[in-house]
């Protein structure tokens, strides 16, 4: 056992580790327009640990001085039609089932305010959001976003919705956190909603690519569902989205006298097939790399994922190209692994033999563009 010995979710000592790398970088998602920084980014070391009271899993070596989020940070995820298609569905549905009209929201973790702007469209509502990333480019009437991150300054802030999307993986003292969401929200109705990533479904895919440094905290639906009852939260609806990758989860302040807390643990078997399996997926992926290493590979999604993949195989030149769609990512370099960073129409002029599709829930839109190049590579999906 190693680094941090008790569960930040529920304070239990009772955990155990299921899987470790070392060794990978500290961001992943950073803007890098010089391959030797590249190179030599800072790394720091991954030891999962699982409590078997909540089912919670983090990483017990994370450090939280070593993650950057500053305006060089890329998590922008919008210049994907599939995924402004979910932004679109999701803010119609808070914005209906929360009644959310005419009302003041507040988004934690705002990223360039992209979600933010379309509640507050929807709803005619009015927005304030906070992001140390945040660049500084909204311009539009009755938003405000803050380049800064959310505390307990800013418990004098009034809202009808606290969003929280895709954040909470990022905090290491996830029920300190809560908590303070909860303390500034005070004796105010406010509701919430959170969104974090589907750590079931990382189990199930053996999909080591979506464990990096930057996300500490891994949730199911047991742990999240108890991190919002004990922080003096009820729970209104709990639901999975993009095709199971997303958790989300809707909650309202309770009173001090309710006690309706759930501790499940509904993960047992997911977590032992996960430990015993993980390291020969680790290894399929190295065989296939090896026997591939005379064409021309490239991986579409230059992203969290593409780092975490590239790093835990340890591959360098097996790997020709990264593609991304987002043309801020456009000739910058992957954090730690020095693999460039192009947008598509590059391949026109760089076919490749094979693609690795990160993420498969891009692949439709993946293969409608490879086809408007009139490009036909082998199409892998992780």
């Amino acid at each position: 056992m190693k680094g941090r010995i008790d569960c930040p979710n529920c304070g239990s000592r009772g955990i155990e580790e299921i899987y470790e790398i070392t060794d990978v970088p500290v961001n992943s998602v950073l803007l890098i327009h010089e391959r030797e920084k590249s190179m030599n980014f800072p790394r720091g070391d991954i030891c999962l640990m699982y409590c078997t009271k909540c089912s919670f899993i983090f990483n017990s070596k994370y450090d939280p001085s070593a993650s950057i989020y500053s305006k060089e940070y890329e998590g922008t995820q919008s210049f994907s039609a599939t995924y402004n298609l979910f932004l679109i569905e999701l803010a119609d549905r808070l914005v209906k089932d929360l009644s959310t009209h005419d009302k003041k929201i507040l988004e934690i973790g705002c990223g360039q305010g992209e979600f933010l702007e379309l509640l507050c469209m929807k709803g005619n509502n009015i927005g304030l959001g906070f992001d140390p990333a945040y660049r500084g480019d909204m311009t539009k009437e009755g938003i405000k976003l803050i380049s800064d991150f959310y505390s307990e300054k800013h418990i004098d802030i009034e809202s009808d919705l606290i969003v929280c999307k895709m954040t909470l993986e990022h905090i290491p003292e996830i029920n300190r956190f809560v908590s303070m969401i909860r303390k500034n929200i005070g004796q105010n109705g406010t509701k919430v909603f959170f969104q974090v990533p589907n750590v079931e479904k990382i189990l199930n895919d053996l999909a080591f690519w979506d464990i990096y440094y930057e996300h500490c905290s891994y949730f199911c639906a047991d742990s999240l569902l108890y991190l919002l009852e004990s922080t003096g939260f009820r729970v209104i609806n709990q639901w999975t989205g993009y095709n199971n990758q997303y958790l989300l989860i809707t909650a309202e302040p309770k009173n001090e006298t309710e006690n309706n807390l759930n501790i499940n643990n509904s993960c047992r078997g997911k977590i032992d097939r996960f430990r015993k399996e993980i390291y020969l997926n680790i290894d399929k992926w190295k065989k296939f790399f090896n026997e591939n290493k005379d064409k021309t590979l490239i991986i579409w999604g230059g992203s969290s994922k593409a780092v975490a993949f590239i790093t835990t195989l340890g591959v360098e030149d097996e790997i020709d190209l990264v593609v991304d769609v987002n043309p801020n990512k456009n000739n910058t370099f992957l954090p730690g692994t020095g693999h460039l960073v192009v947008n598509p129409p590059y391949l026109k002029e760089f076919p490749p033999d094979v693609l690795i599709i990160i993420n498969p829930i891009y692949k439709d839109e993946i293969i409608i563009e490879l086809d408007r190049m009139k490009l036909n590579p082998k199409v892998i999906t992780a």
